[in-house]
């Protein structure tokens, strides 16, 4: 790990380098007075050596010793990767082809290593199979196959975001990849769901200000991060389907990269009293059976639980319509509970916010929450900066488009019992 220092002179304005002479990392200062600010490449802007800001102030960054290293060492087995904020490890495959450099296009690949606790070493190896060795065979196969990869034009290649895929599909490298490539594909074919994920959106910080979607700050008995939902609290008359995805993609990009979330999963409690025909009219079948699909086959994320309390009678159709399109295993682990009494018996009530029976307000939950998504405002908006070319006709582009295809209708029109 080598350190690339600020370099610039006195006056004011943006001053960029190219460090250590190595292709593809470009860092830079801006300067204020006597004040020398870090930067590093952001957004598709850095591909003409416009640089950007660090966010945290910091007086150097941290880049990998070179930008075309073809393999990681093995680590210990204590350690884990944990994301840095922000992030440095880019795949620009347009400016590598175009500065004629091959797969020296890798930006800054970071690895900030910390002691994972022996439970979790120990649950990663029995439920994912991993430990040092097989992380980093698979990051370096991940990051290989990135720089050959004909349809990838930009994509990160930090250890945290790499992963969130490897984990997913326990250390498998040809699924893992098939799933990134699936990621990056429906976020560009579906930019209203999956892309402008910001906190300071007015449209996205209201919809979490009412408490629609909160990420519970204690984990539950196995450890999993909790989602909380609350279906009464998303206004559909006043917002979109497309709001309500962008809600979710916000807050489930904030956690991915952490972990204990990659390893233990995720449990999700939706609280659907106050659910409305307005609710359910938002969504057509076709957009219904494409987002579950995007779930279950595109997202990097382990759902282990999925608990749906105070369901409708008058929403049990668009239920069993939305449960028979999962897979058998996400299926298995849906339970409807019919009164929040029940659901105790399940989730230890302590974890949940104030008005469900735990200790703290869920405004203060919310508010915590929302720090949180600003102090990972410019990763988050970053995402938008990776691209695959859709053009491109290979098979995960046709399979995908097969699988997010064949359902019409609509439930303006259903009828209900």
């Amino acid at each position: 790990m080598r350190e690339a220092k600020c370099v610039g002179g006195g006056g004011g304005g943006l001053q960029p380098g190219v460090h250590s002479g190595q292709p593809g990392l470009i860092v830079g200062v801006a300067t204020s007075g006597s004040q020398r600010l870090p930067v590093l490449p952001t957004g598709a802007a850095a591909q003409l050596g416009t640089l950007g800001p660090c966010p945290l102030g910091r007086g150097s960054w941290p880049l990998a010793s070179t930008a075309c290293s073809s393999s990681v060492g093995a680590r210990k087995a204590s350690i884990g990767h944990q994301s840095a904020e922000p992030v440095s490890g880019w795949w620009d495959g347009e400016s590598a082809r175009s500065m004629g450099h091959g797969d020296c296009g890798v930006k800054a690949e970071e690895e900030d290593e910390v002691a994972l606790p022996a439970a979790l070493q120990e649950e990663a190896a029995r439920e994912l199979r991993e430990d040092a060795s097989v992380r980093a065979h698979g990051l370096q196969q991940m990051r290989a196959w990135l720089r050959t990869h004909p349809a990838i034009r930009r994509c990160r290649t930090d250890t945290p975001f790499l992963l969130r895929f490897l984990r997913t599909k326990k250390f498998s490298v040809p699924l893992a990849q098939d799933m990134l490539e699936r990621y990056l594909t429906v976020r560009q074919l579906y930019p209203h769901w999956f892309r402008g994920l910001d906190v300071d959106d007015p449209d996205l910080s209201d919809i979490l200000d009412s408490g629609y979607l909160i990420p519970l700050p204690e984990r539950d008995e196995h450890g999993r991060q909790v989602l909380l939902s609350c279906a009464g609290r998303f206004d559909p008359y006043k917002y979109s389907s497309g709001h309500m995805a962008r809600c979710h993609s916000l807050v489930v990009e904030a956690l991915m990269d952490e972990p204990e979330n990659q390893i233990r999963g995720y449990t999700y409690l939706n609280d659907e009293s106050g659910l409305l025909m307005g609710h359910i009219s938002l969504w057509s079948f076709t957009d219904i059976r494409s987002m579950l699909r995007c779930i279950q086959n595109s997202t990097p994320m382990r759902h282990k639980e999925m608990h749906f309390l105070h369901v409708p009678h008058y929403a049990n159709k668009v239920f069993e319509f939305f449960t028979a399109l999962m897979n058998e295993k996400l299926r298995s682990r849906v339970v409807f509970h019919p009164s929040i009494d029940d659901l105790k018996e399940t989730v230890n009530p302590k974890i949940l916010p104030k008005e469900y029976g735990g200790f703290i307000p869920m405004a203060d939950m919310i508010a915590n929450f929302k720090t949180v998504l600003r102090r990972k405002r410019d990763v988050l908006k970053s995402l938008d900066d990776m691209e695959i070319d859709l053009n491109y006709k290979t098979s995960y582009i046709t399979d995908l488009e097969d699988e997010l295809s064949g359902v019409a209708g609509s439930f303006r029109k259903l009828e209900v019992d």
